[in-house]
């Protein structure tokens, strides 16, 4: 069986390990003489450092989840955060996610429990525009990230 057919064959069957794919298809593509294929798998295995060269499917535009706090012990979980009117240094990170890691790593990650954390200095900058009727202001928030 070629280097090919053994690509092929991973690539249709679910039980195999991505990972040892691309290593397989780096191969081919240093065989071959594909530089620009070869490039890409090496991103796809050990991730990308630069913004520019992640491909469209590694972005995505996340849902911000917020938790708000008022007075006497009462609060709220999982409120949706508009982006709507948000610092600049928020509103793209809180509009933007891109996968920068390596497919190993996303494939270590536990999906159902993943999420991406506000940064807590984003948080206090959003709490201006982020208010909540009855005295309740934004403590935490956070992205789920979808499997």
């Amino acid at each position: 069986m070629s280097l090919l057919d053994e690509i092929r064959s991973d690539l249709v069957n679910e039980s195999t390990d991505l990972t040892n794919t691309l290593r397989k298809a780096k191969i081919l593509a240093s065989a071959i003489g594909l530089p620009e294929f070869r490039e890409w798998v090496s991103f796809e295995l050990s991730g990308y450092t630069d913004a520019v060269k992640v491909p469209d499917y590694r972005r995505f535009r996340p849902t911000n989840l917020g938790t708000y706090s008022g007075p006497g012990q009462s609060g709220v979980k999982n409120v949706v955060l508009p982006t709507y009117g948000l610092p600049n240094e928020v509103k793209d990170f809180a509009e933007n996610h891109i996968f920068f890691e390596g497919v190993g790593a996303l494939q270590a990650l536990e999906i159902d429990a993943h999420q991406v954390r506000w940064p807590q200095e984003m948080v206090l900058l959003s709490r201006d525009v982020l208010k909540m009727s009855g005295g309740m202001v934004l403590v935490d928030a956070h992205q789920p990230i979808p499997p």
